[in-house]
């Protein structure tokens, strides 16, 4: 239990997660919830046992106990119910889909297309090449590439600078853990990666510096021509174009770079739909 808690104590001292909406735990909470059913099967046996013992003292029949596993079963059931929303919730049937393997997993799509760019970039980068990320699992996990996180979870002055949006009591919906602080001059000046694989933030001001500093966009990469762990072959930069007009975009990333009818950023936690990396 006291890892449990401390779980959910670390979830509310960084802010919680992003995913809030989306799961029933978040990302900081889902590995320790096994060690609340096993402490919860634990009370229920202990709870049988004395049951058992007073029935015994009392010399009645042992329907009691019989009663009170029932009893336990169907609050097990009920509770693993409405934990997962399948039982009193509002989207019951979608969650009921989504248990049962109809529908496809959170942003299955998105990952998906986001592997298919990785590969791609794969056909004209070395391994050693560095990538700006966004969405760091997926890249880092099928490539060897360098990554380098533009979010900051893996850079600690990034982490441990300001937001880069202005956030108050005004603007709370606009913060979304994780997701509100990035340095575009410290990326391209100091970590220069050799590949830009996704944009986060307004790209009124990221594009141009990204142009600014050499950065070529082919298809929905930008990419450094310069660097020595890149080879732009004719064939491979007319397959990159042809992917990015047929729609194999990596709709991952969604940015809160457009202002809304307020004039403040576009929150990513209201943002609908998402935006290709190059656009």
């Amino acid at each position: 239990m006291l890892v449990f808690v401390i779980c959910c104590a670390y979830s509310v001292y960084v802010g919680g997660d992003a995913w809030e909406d989306e799961v029933r735990a978040n990302r900081f909470v889902a590995f320790a919830m096994p060690q609340v059913f096993v402490l919860f099967n634990a009370l229920a046996n202990q709870a049988l046992s004395a049951a058992r013992r007073r029935s015994r003292r009392l010399r009645r029949p042992r329907a009691e106990p019989l009663v009170l596993r029932y009893a336990l079963l169907a609050t097990t059931v009920a509770a693993l119910l409405s934990a997962n929303g399948l039982w009193h919730h509002d989207e019951a049937e979608e969650n009921w889909k989504s248990f049962i393997a109809v529908n496809r997993p959170t942003h299955a799509d998105r990952y998906a297309a986001l592997l298919g760019l990785v590969r791609k970039l794969g056909q004209i980068a070395e391994p050693a090449a560095a990538v700006a990320v966004v969405w760091a699992g997926t890249p880092a996990y099928f490539s060897d590439f360098r990554m380098v996180d533009t979010l900051g979870y893996n850079d600690r002055r990034i982490a441990h600078g300001k937001p880069a949006i202005h956030l108050d009591e005004d603007s709370f919906e606009d913060y979304v853990p994780g997701h509100v602080k990035w340095d575009y001059r410290y990326l391209l000046d100091e970590r220069r990666p050799d590949v830009v694989l996704q944009i986060w933030g307004d790209r009124e001001n990221v594009v141009p510096r990204l142009r600014s500093h050499g950065y070529r966009r082919i298809g929905d990469l930008w990419i450094d021509p310069a660097s020595p762990w890149i080879h732009l072959t004719p064939q491979a930069v007319a397959a990159l174009e042809a992917a990015s007009e047929t729609g194999e975009e990596a709709e991952t990333a969604s940015t809160p770079g457009e202002p809304d009818s307020t004039g403040r950023p576009e929150s990513p936690k209201r943002s609908e739909t998402p935006r290709a990396s190059g656009r």
